[in-house]
């Protein structure tokens, strides 16, 4: 600011703290606070704003430093505005805080998020958990899937090693919170089975129309499969139904075997 002295030459004086003015100014009342500053004063300039509040440049003595948003965040030192969180991250407060205290708290950073949460960054300000079904890792964006064949009842799951895999009995697709059990009379033959086409009939039972059904008397099956039921050999017939050995057939009325086994 220039200020005419008694002999006529004119003086260059430097703004108070953290205020400027344009070129040229003769007053000190043309001097405005630098960006993230406000409040200016003739006595002492212009007062920063500390992190998680930001000001625009120019202001005068009504100007006052205003508090980031929620999902944006600023630094201390940092000569950028309010700049939005990052996919992935979460905002940071200044000292201790709850969730009923976030209003009267200044957003200061971002720090990434824990494995088992999500975040797409702003205008969000937290990480979110998973749902069951789901897992992430550390940094994610969105949560995946659970892997077809396993299953998660509970949310915040940190690996896709989280995700238990479906016992004999049992499948999933995806996301699921709960394998889902094989139809009545089947099975699968392993473990982390992904679809309801891995069921396969029970041993003494066969495939008929989509569904398994016990082998009729004079008949048995010994493996777990789709494959239809074997007939007792002639003159022979089971006692019962959904029987599994060929040691259940037995030699009908007025017959005997050579083999032990009838």
């Amino acid at each position: 600011v220039e200020t005419e002295m008694a002999s006529s030459v004119l003086q260059c004086y430097d703004c108070l703290l953290h205020s400027t003015s344009p070129t040229n100014s003769t007053d000190p009342s043309a001097c405005t606070c630098h960006k993230n500053a406000a409040g200016f004063h003739a006595d002492n300039g212009c007062s920063r704003c500390p992190g998680g509040e930001f000001a625009p440049a120019g202001g005068g003595p009504s100007s006052i430093c205003q508090t980031c948003g929620e999902g944006y965040f600023r630094k201390e030192d940092s000569s950028e505005g309010c700049v939005p969180v990052l996919p992935g991250y979460r905002t940071v407060f200044d000292g201790s805080h709850n969730a009923q205290q976030h209003l009267q708290s200044r957003r200061v950073s971002q720090e990434v998020c824990s494995a088992g949460t999500m975040s797409q960054g702003a205008p969000r300000d937290n990480c979110g958990e998973c749902d069951a079904g789901h897992y992430s890792l550390e940094g994610a964006t969105v949560c995946s899937l659970c892997l077809p064949g396993t299953q998660t009842p509970f949310a915040g799951m940190v690996s896709a090693a989280s995700c238990d895999e479906c016992g004999h009995g049992f499948f999933s697709n995806s996301a699921m919170t709960q394998c889902d059990v094989c139809p009545v009379h089947e099975i699968t033959l392993d473990p982390g089975s992904f679809n309801i086409s891995n069921c396969t009939c029970v041993a003494g039972y066969e495939r008929s129309n989509g569904k398994c059904l016990a082998c009729p008397a004079g008949q048995f099956k010994g493996l777990v499969s789709d494959a239809p039921c074997k007939t007792c050999t002639a003159h022979s017939t089971t006692l019962d139904t959904a029987k599994t050995l060929v040691s259940d057939c037995r030699c009908n009325a007025g017959y005997e075997s050579e083999d032990t086994a009838y």
